[in-house]
């Protein structure tokens, strides 16, 4: 019974399906078909880079043991396995991976091995002879030294570096390719492929990080270290800024009533003129992201101290850098400004004239400015004593 039931729900099913795909005009199908064309294709274009492997290949010929070989990233990468190049076979090479973030350097206030060269200088018969003397004396390193041990323990020159001369002068014989013998040209590739050793890893190397890479065979030790690409970059720049006065409160003075009188009257001081302002001089330090640096205009959020520390000013706001020497700065900053003293009052009349500061208090206030910024290599707003003092 069920088999019959499902019979004829499939049949009503492709009657159904069929008399839809009627009604559907013909080009929307075929759009819909290509469509479904691309997406499968990029489907399976990323998942075939997906599982491409991409392995960090170390040439312990090139590197030399205590000394530390920095590569730099500009992009994120991703290492599934380390492969170690001229490595010895039946040697123990112990990995440590240690990753870590490395933060900006603070802000501030006003060798690789030698080259190998040269090739053996052994005088040979034919193009064949070369080229087995060549994995001769790779085949000699492999089962010679791999089981003296004083060998391995030679601190004047590592077998490593000693193997990496060998497999250069075997691949330049088999890249000229004189010798036909292929069974002869196939042990070659074999010998040379013997000097890799591969570990899987998945290794992760992000924007700001420092992966660093341990080797250790015996007495001996290689660092290897993979910078990730670096944030952005912190400049400090010098600026001429320049505050509003006529945002600021108004200040108060004391007139004299009548003269020779005794009574003074508080008064209001004339407001500013829109285009009054302060000038202050501060330094700035603004922040630019990598991708930006080697663009002749960079927008970024800025910070500023004014240099005069006794009665600190603060900036923030957004800096317009040219080819990061020459820049603009707008925004907010925080400065002292003067408010009259609770106990007086405007047009008040008291006994005594007063200076500003006995009138007023001194309080912190926002204010707008604006700045024009120079990236000189010293601190232009310094006061050079020394020549005074030399006098």
């Amino acid at each position: 019974m069920i088999p019959i039931v499902f019979i004829e729900l499939l049949t009503f099913v492709k009657m159904k399906s069929l008399t839809v795909l009627k009604d559907i005009p013909m080009n929307k199908i075929k759009l819909v078909i290509l469509i479904a064309f691309f997406l499968v294709a990029a489907l399976s274009i990323h998942a075939q880079q997906k599982e491409k492997s991409n392995p960090k290949v170390i040439d312990l010929g090139e590197l030399t043991p205590g000394e530390t070989f920095i590569s730099n990233e500009d992009k994120k990468v991703i290492y599934d396995t380390v492969i170690l190049k001229n490595a010895i076979p039946g040697f123990v090479y112990d990995l440590e991976i240690n990753k870590e973030t490395e933060t900006l350097e603070a802000l501030k206030f006003p060798a690789l091995s030698p080259e190998i060269t040269g090739f053996a200088e052994e005088k040979l018969f034919d193009s064949c002879t070369e080229l087995r003397n060549a994995i001769k004396s790779v085949d000699i390193i492999y089962n010679e030294r791999s089981n003296d041990k004083s060998l391995k323990q030679n601190t004047t020159e590592p077998i490593e570096r000693v193997l990496a001369k060998k497999i250069k002068e075997l691949t330049h014989v088999l890249n000229e390719e004189k010798c036909t013998n292929e069974s002869l040209k196939s042990l070659g590739k074999e010998t040379i492929n013997k000097s890799y050793k591969k570990t899987a890893q998945n290794i992760i190397v992000n924007t700001g990080d420092k992966v660093t890479i341990k080797i250790r065979r015996d007495n001996l030790e290689w660092t290897y270290v993979i910078n990730g690409k670096l944030p952005g970059k912190w400049l400090t720049s010098y600026g001429f800024a320049f505050s509003s006065m006529a945002l600021e409160r108004p200040t108060y003075y004391t007139a004299q009533l009548q003269e020779d009188s005794l009574k003074f009257k508080v008064l209001k001081s004339r407001k500013p003129h829109p285009l009054d302002f302060n000038y202050i001089p501060a330094v700035f330090f603004s922040f630019f992201p990598s991708r930006n640096l080697n663009k002749c205009f960079n927008p970024s959020i800025t910070a500023g101290l004014g240099f005069d520390l006794s009665s600190p000013v603060i900036f923030i706001g957004c800096n317009f850098m040219f080819w990061s020497n020459v820049g603009l700065s707008v925004g907010g900053v925080l400065n002292q400004q003067y408010r009259l003293k609770d106990q007086y009052t405007e047009n008040e009349i008291i006994g005594s004239s007063l200076e500003k500061d006995q009138l007023h208090d001194k309080v912190y206030r926002p204010n707008l400015f604006f700045a024009i910024n120079f990236r000189f290599g010293e601190n232009p707003f310094k006061t050079n004593q020394s020549n005074s003092t030399n006098k």
